[in-house]
């Protein structure tokens, strides 16, 4: 019943206008993380809202006073997911835009 109740407070946040400016945008992110909406939801939800990119909305979202203080705990474990994904891929590519594909064998039986 509380999932219930906590689903339609994100709802109407979802629902309500919201300005482009920096005082709405960063009430909006607060009032999620009140809701114990997570980082990347939020970031997603804050995506959709402004229509902004995935990487515009992160710094966005990692910079408002709400999230500031995981901003490094973030950067930090996206580094190491990183890191590992590139050990475990089978084929690293750098784009010219700077993007990493990374391809992974998922026939390839491990032994």
């Amino acid at each position: 019943m509380i999932k219930f109740f906590r689903d339609r407070k994100i709802k109407k946040i979802l629902k309500r206008p919201l300005k482009s400016n920096q005082k709405d945008i960063y009430q909006f992110i607060s009032d999620l993380k009140a809701l114990d909406v997570s980082l990347i939801q939020t970031i997603g939800y804050l995506r959709n809202r402004v229509d902004s990119s995935l990487n515009d909305a992160k710094e966005i979202v990692l910079n408002s006073p709400s999230w500031i203080g995981e901003k490094d705990r973030f950067i930090e474990f996206n580094n190491r997911m990183q890191d590992l994904m590139i050990e475990s891929a089978n084929k690293v590519e750098e784009m010219e835009d700077g993007q990493v594909r990374l391809t992974f064998d998922l026939t390839k039986d491990d032994k």
